[in-house]
């Protein structure tokens, strides 16, 4: 039988005895370590070789020729000794950049095969090894006998973690190192450098001479030189908006194929609107869905995302047939739209991602119409069919592994069918379609986006608004109307039960009816409705600091608002009614045996590009003005549309000619 030592034992149960919590902040420090950096720099570096080394091959087999070489990194030299060296020359700058991005996807890639989960565990056993190793030769066998296992737990901890000797270091140094050209190695053999052509690793080396991916040309971006646009407003459009702001506070019901559906109501029920919504928006056929399903949609519905359906309905006002046409729009322009260019919190990839999130939501709305009829527009039907029909593109650089880094993205946006009825401008020249549009602002987009999360009230309302106030400046609310959109129906009705919900409630009422006004929006309170002793305690002559009276929430429910808009509204809503009524008014004029006048001014191609010109607009500024396209502005200054003699009376008014 073999005789086993007293310190043999000793350290067997010392061993045994370690908590697990060592291994756990082991494992913690070594993740915040450098070690992974450390990776990366030298993943990169064996790049930079290796494109090095292929170059100078490529230059000796005379497969390359230096003429065609423009890369301002790479030196070559000829000599007779030595035939062709190439060496290179790499900025701080660039190398730092490069080493940043390879970092990331060497994390990427690591982390995917688990190698450093696994790994640490033996670097963790090898420590302990060593550690124990080294105070067993300082302290001596029969002392560690005699301390304990607390005290020698104790010791060993201060070997590990708080005083191990430099040679204790050096030796775990050398592991380190060993499993740091492991997963070197692991990395470059899931790229496999000998396979890569002289342009693959030029990019991958970060050294190319253009390394971003081809990216779409975008549309002419919205609101050039003003705060406004025109955009789509059939009631389709307004109600998809309040779909996607008051998600499960509208009237879902299951429809009779089972699944989850809103309807909206026409005045007198001739009509029929129906939305559904799908998890399936880039399907050619999405199904709509049922019950906890769709509602699991509806609820991760983002009010951003309103914002998003409303900047699609101000670009499809730029086409000439949006139900055949694309537009094209990045994530620059949506920034910009958004105020998200501005925020400093939000990194590039987070900006990134919520513009994909809050991109695609609009497109999960299915929506299925028929239209009664309306004058001389007789009945139509629009099919169940997505509302928009969105693919996202990515751009950016090559990684690590030939995958592209996201940089930016672009959006491919055609509308639905309904476009082809609501939004169909020689349709409604001849009478049997619509075209309607209203005034989109800027401001009220930026809004949105900064108040939706802590005053979640307010920005519903200022999408409702955006549709409500389409065609009039001078709009009476109903309080009770606004509020329902604001906090929904079931909420309202809790407070007239509910002293708490009715106090915290009016208080959110007063503080949104102040981000409206600081919106732009004039807000003036009903003398007759709603009396001083309740307006809110921000308005000038309001009640200040006197608190409401008692029976304040019956006095608010029975109360009534004007609201008018802010004013680059206004303005944007005065033309279009100038517009209509000089279209009105030009067909409205008899015909006589006295020959029609012609306009005071002979309105070539040539006078109309440099009036449009000298008052600094776009072709595209002067359409949107005149409604009409980019292009129907160019071929008239080429003189290649005829113009009709109310077009030439608004041209006239807008040019001042």
């Amino acid at each position: 039988m073999i005789e086993v030592s007293s310190s043999t034992i000793e350290r067997h149960h010392l061993l045994s005895a370690i908590p697990q919590d060592w291994e756990t902040k082991f494992k913690d420090e070594l993740a915040q370590s450098p070690l992974l950096k450390l990776v990366a720099i030298k993943v990169s570096q064996h790049c930079i070789e290796a494109y090095r080394q292929s170059v100078e091959s490529l230059l000796k087999s005379g497969e390359l020729q230096v003429r065609t070489i423009r890369s301002p990194y790479l030196k070559i030299k000829t000599t007779k000794r030595n035939g062709i060296t190439v060496t290179l020359n790499i900025p701080e700058d660039i190398r730092h950049q490069r080493s940043r991005v390879v970092e990331k996807e060497v994390e990427v890639a690591v982390n995917a095969l688990n190698f450093w989960e696994s790994s640490a565990s033996y670097m963790w056993f090898d420590l302990i090894r060593m550690a124990f190793g080294e105070m067993e030769r300082e302290i001596g066998p029969s002392t560690l006998e005699e301390i304990g296992i607390e005290k020698g737990l104790e010791t060993l901890y201060q070997y590990i973690f708080d005083h191990a000797s430099d040679a204790l270091k050096s030796n775990f140094s050398t592991v380190l190192q060993t499993y740091v050209e492991q997963a070197v190695q692991i990395v470059l053999n899931q790229y496999d450098l000998a396979s890569k052509s002289i342009q693959d690793l030029e990019s991958l080396a970060g050294l190319a001479s253009t390394s971003n991916l081809t990216v779409p040309k975008s549309n002419p971006k919205l609101f050039n030189h003003l705060n406004t646009n025109n955009f789509a407003t059939c009631k389709l459009l307004w109600e998809s908006v309040n779909i996607l702001t008051q998600r499960t506070d509208l009237k879902w019901e299951t429809d009779s194929d089972g699944k989850l559906s809103y309807t909206s109501k026409f005045k007198d029920d001739k009509g029929s609107l129906i939305f559904w919504v799908t998890d399936e928006p880039d399907e050619q056929y999405p199904e709509a869905l049922a019950g906890e399903a769709a509602l699991a949609v509806i609820e991760t519905f983002d009010i951003r995302a309103a914002c998003m359906h409303l900047i699609y309905a101000a670009h499809v006002t730029t086409l000439e047939r949006p139900w055949e046409e694309e537009f094209v729009i990045d994530d620059r322009q949506i920034a910009s739209y958004l105020g998200l260019d501005k925020r400093k919190d939000l990194s590039r990839e987070q900006r990134l991602k919520l513009i994909e999130h809050i991109s695609e939501q609009p497109a999960q709305i299915l929506t299925f119409l028929h239209w009664p009829k309306q004058g001389n527009i007789e009945s139509f039907y629009v099919e169940k069919s997505r509302l928009w029909e969105i693919a996202i593109g990515y751009h950016g650089q090559h990684d690590l592994f030939g995958k592209a880094e996201c940089t930016g993205l672009t959006i491919r946006c055609r509308a639905g069918m309904w476009a082809k009825y609501f939004l169909n401008r020689r349709g409604a020249e001849e009478g049997n379609a619509f075209y309607q549009y209203g005034v989109l602002s800027k401001t009220l987009l930026q809004t949105i986006t900064r108040v939706w999360q802590h005053s979640e009230g307010a920005a519903r309302m200022l999408a409702w608004l955006s549709f409500k106030m389409r065609v009039s400046t001078h709009n009476i609310m109903l309080t009770t109307t606004l509020m329902d959109v604001a906090y929904g129906h079931d909420r309202v009705e809790c407070a007239h039960h509910d002293r708490t919900v009715r106090s915290e409630l009016a208080s959110t009422w007063d503080n949104d009816l102040r981000i409206l006004s600081e919106a732009g929006f004039v807000i003036e309170f009903d003398p007759n409705t709603y009396p001083i002793e309740i307006q809110p305690d921000w308005k000038e002559g309001g009640r200040g600091s006197q608190k409401r009276p008692r029976g304040f929430w019956e006095m608010l429910s029975n109360s009534r608002l004007y609201i008018h808009p802010p004013q680059e509204i206004a303005d944007g809503i005065a033309k279009l009614h100038r517009r209509k009524q000089s279209t009105l008014d030009s067909s409205n004029t008899k015909p006589s045996s006295t020959p029609r006048r012609k306009p005071t001014v002979a309105l070539s191609g040539s006078i109309i590009k440099a009036a449009r010109e000298s008052k600094g607009w776009t072709q595209e500024e002067l359409g949107q003005q005149l409604g009409r396209t980019k292009m129907w502005v160019s071929l008239l200054e080429r003189e290649k549309r005829s113009l009709k003699p109310e077009d030439a009376t608004q041209i006239q008014a807008l040019l001042d000619l």
